[in-house]
């Protein structure tokens, strides 16, 4: 195992410039082994040491798919050469929607990449843990072999970890027992930051000091390691960027259907669920990965066909046995501080995709009563009696008897935002500061830079807004948007980046203005309000978000309401 562990890292050395290779590049020992990696330069041109394509656990092959993670063997001796990140999970890719082929990625993909900036030898620096986005689907910060970029971060003094998890259907399918019991990438995710706690010592970190950090699924994904007994003591604090366990894609329903379904797509028998399981192991990773487009009708919609379950507790390692809402609710979750918020437009994931699109809006506009159960996200969960009725009350709440056209899309952006990601957000918050005594904190992110994710969600150049993940990007770069296109930007980046890295730091955001955090017995939404460089207040709302027509509608999250026809 030790010599095939070498081999398979060797391919990633062959890959990389030989001025990367050199004998000068920084070595760690950890408690698995010697670590070489490679140095490269900060966006402020401070040096950086660089571990790329660390192995966290064994690769999820084999008769270990759709296994919880398996522990990583030591390479001791020898040392491991980690100067190229590993690949991204198998999956099938959502942005750009023109792409020609979407099938990425290797199912051998549980790797993690560490970045320290060099410093004087005895600091030891805090740790942030980033955890991708991307529905549960795809990796949101790969693009062309690019991953979230380090270069911003390693201006401050903390050490960024980066990591691959299982996604799509390799990642979260599930077949309602304990056969595939799913969350699959929930557990990679909660192994990786025990491999950071157990290991980051050994690059001069700090393993008390460990803040999670994550965008969309991985704002979700940094909740539910709060709500989890798997990762409770790995980590000090947590901050989720448009995300968190209540969003109504958060949770997933329909799970022996789904599994049965994808099992006819690829060929497999679905009579008996131990044969469906153990022909669903033969089948390429990339067919698996391909079938995920047919679980979403319209787009990209529903944007989280297979995501989080609740497992029985006869699991192998049971992520969550309970719904989330029950476990906030049951003083189970882990109490140590928490960070949300939102932008304006976060809708445009997935909205943008058929509100910038005239053709397809007005699909949308033909289709409404058949599409809004997906793109609202409540085919599960609402009677199929009552679709036609709710879709309906959010259609006239947002634009009235109007058409959906190229002047309301702006409004059905808001709808989608509202409902998947500020609804949820609102009801966390203020559940988990009534039984938390951590504090709890929300903001609202309203700066609109020179670049934003809307472009390239949209593919326009018009201004649709502050786009989803629009915000982190200034802070833990990305392929997808540049964060410091003009003076101004650059400033809001600089600020961005003592805010948060001195949250990692310190355990409080720096910002100019007093941060109160959320209070269970307010009527109303109290949150900080980033405008822009220097621009900072607190600001309240009693109808945040819409979030009175929201809440007067029985969803019924992590229920289900007998079947539907999503599939």
């Amino acid at each position: 195992m030790k010599m095939l562990a070498l081999l398979c890292l060797l391919p990633l050395a062959l890959a990389v410039p030989d001025f990367m290779r050199g004998p000068d590049g920084p070595r760690v020992v950890t408690p698995l082994g010697g670590i070489k990696g490679f140095y490269k330069h900060s966006f402020n041109g401070r040096k950086v040491m660089a571990f790329e394509g660390i192995p966290y656990a064994q690769p999820p092959v084999g008769e270990l798919r759709f296994r919880a993670p398996q522990k990583v063997k030591s390479w001791m001796p020898g040392d491991i050469v980690a100067i190229k990140t590993g690949p991204p999970c198998t999956q099938y890719i959502h942005t750009p929607i023109d792409a020609k082929e979407r099938i990425h990625g290797a199912e051998d993909c549980l790797y993690l990449n560490v970045y320290k900036p060099v410093v004087e030898s005895s600091k030891v620096l805090p740790v942030i843990v980033w955890i991708h986005g991307g529905a549960f689907q795809w990796h949101m910060e790969s693009k062309d072999g690019e991953f979230t970029k380090p270069d911003y971060i390693m201006d401050r003094d903390v050490i960024l970890v980066t990591f691959s998890y299982r996604v799509g259907p390799l990642g979260f399918l599930s077949t309602g027992d304990d056969l595939i019991s799913g969350n699959m990438g929930l557990k990679d995710q909660s192994y990786a930051i025990r491999w950071v706690k157990e290991n980051i010592k050994g690059f001069g970190g700090d393993p008390e000091e460990i803040t999670l950090f994550g965008l969309s699924a991985g704002g979700v994904s940094v909740h539910y390691q709060y709500l989890t007994p798997l990762s409770k003591g790995l980590f000090k604090r947590g901050l989720s960027f448009s995300g968190n366990a209540l969003n109504p894609w958060a949770i997933t329903e329909g799970t022996l259907e789904k599994a049965q379904k994808l099992a006819n797509i690829v060929g497999c028998p679905t009579a008996v669920v131990e044969e469906m399981v153990k022909c669903l192991k033969t089948r390429p990773a990339r067919q698996i990965a391909r079938a995920d487009m047919d679980f979403m009708p319209f787009f990209f919609n529903p944007m989280t066909p297979f995501g989080p379950v609740v497992e029985k507790p006869t699991a192998e390692q049971p992520f969550i046995t309970r719904i989330p809402h029950e476990i906030i609710a049951r003083g189970e979750a882990y109490d140590v501080p928490w960070i949300t918020g939102v932008v304006p437009e976060e809708g445009l994931y997935p909205g943008a995709d058929f509100c910038a699109d005239p053709v397809a809006l007005k699909e949308f506009d033909a289709r409404y009563d058949e599409l809004a159960p997906f793109v609202f996200d409540y085919n599960y969960t609402i009677p199929l009696s009552k679709h036609h009725e709710v879709g309906r009350r959010i259609r006239h709440h947002y634009i009235g008897d109007k058409p959906l056209d190229k002047h309301t899309a702006m409004e059905i952006v808001h709808a989608v935002g509202d409902r998947l990601y500020v609804m949820g957000g609102l009801n966390a918050v203020k559940l988990m500061s009534k039984y938390n005594k951590s504090p709890i904190r929300y903001y609202y992110f309203t700066y609109h830079g020179a670049d934003s994710l809307g472009y390239p969600m949209t593919r326009t150049n018009e201004d649709w807004g502050v786009a989803h993940g629009d915000d982190p990007y200034y802070v833990v770069g990305s392929p997808w948007m540049n964060p410091t296109t003009t003076p101004m930007d650059r400033a809001m980046q600089r600020e961005l980046l003592d805010m948060w890295t001195g949250y990692a730091i310190n355990g409080v955001p720096e910002v100019p203005v007093e941060w109160t955090p959320i209070s269970p017995s307010q009527s109303e939404l109290v949150y900080l309000h980033i405008k822009g460089p220097g621009q900072y207040a607190m600001d309240s709302d009693k109808d945040f978000g819409h979030i009175s027509l929201w809440n007067s509608i029985d969803f019924a999250e992590g229920k289900v309401a007998g079947k539907r026809v999503e599939l």
